[in-house]
Parts: C-alpha cells; structure tokens; sequence
C-alpha cells in the first residue's frame, strides 16, 4: 500500500515536498520485513519516471 501511493504523479510530488522520502527511508530499515519492502517499494516508486523527479 505505501509503495502504490507514489505511483501517481501528485501523491509522489508531495510525499517529497513534505519529507516523505526521509519517512520511507527510515522505514525501509524496518526489522518488519513488510513495511521495509512497502517502503523500499516507495522509494523506488519515487525514483523512477522524469515527472517524479
């Protein structure tokens, strides 16, 4: 679920707007194997696609 909300061009642009990106990374390092995957995910959501960058 956290990985599909940067999908979309806005959610994606205010996710990094409002420090979102720190979040995520944090999370990634999760001992939770789920959330650190739903993050990574995030992440990865986020760092591909010119209109997310």
């Amino acid at each position: 679920a956290i990985a599909n909300l940067s999908v979309n061009a806005d959610v994606a642009k205010a996710v990094a707007v409002e420090g979102g990106i720190s979040l995520l990374a944090a999370l990634a390092k999760s001992p939770n194997r789920l959330v650190a995957e739903e993050a990574a995910g995030g992440l990865w959501n986020l760092s591909v696609g010119e209109e997310h960058k």
